[in-house]
């Protein structure tokens, strides 16, 4: 990667899958992991603020005003279960929706943070990352996930935090 003539060059625009990181990781491991935490994950923090506000975004991607309009009118032991079933039918049908990735970035940070999860990238990638830094070069991650959750990827990989 380092071999390109950088002074033609004032950024560099990455995309994490396939590019700094394997695909298999992303499909792999983090959707993997969001489907396998997400009922515990609604269970523990149902009645946070921070959850209300990504299903009250999740009902609008969905076409709802809000979290009560969507699924007000449920059983409150009925919600969560309402709630995984829609995350994940967004998720089987690849819907890139602000409120999914917000959730999906709120429960890997869970597995990122507790070390559960570890972000694969290339072995080459920590090296180049540093080799455009210091050569000035402006580095932009594309990628439809959250910023937070970008953060959160290049924080805990194999290399460390990048």
């Amino acid at each position: 990667m380092k071999t390109m003539k950088l002074n033609r060059f004032r950024g560099l625009l990455l995309d994490i899958e396939g590019t700094t990181s394997s695909i298999d990781f992303v499909f792999q491991t983090m959707f993997p992991y969001v489907r396998a935490q997400l009922e515990d994950y609604l269970q523990q923090n149902w009645n946070s603020d921070a959850l209300r506000q990504t299903l009250d975004q999740l009902a609008q991607d969905l076409g709802s005003a809000n979290f009560d309009a969507w699924l007000g009118q449920k059983k409150i032991s009925e919600q969560p279960s309402a709630v995984a079933a829609a995350v994940h039918q967004l998720m089987d049908n690849d819907v890139k929706a602000t409120g999914l990735k917000r959730l999906q970035g709120e429960i890997w940070e869970t597995g990122f943070r507790s070390g559960n999860m570890v972000a694969h990238v290339y072995d080459d990638v920590p090296d180049s990352l540093r080799y455009w830094y210091d050569k000035g070069i402006d580095i932009r991650i594309y990628s439809s996930g959250s910023i937070a959750a970008q953060k959160l990827f290049f924080g805990h990989t194999i290399a460390n935090d990048l």
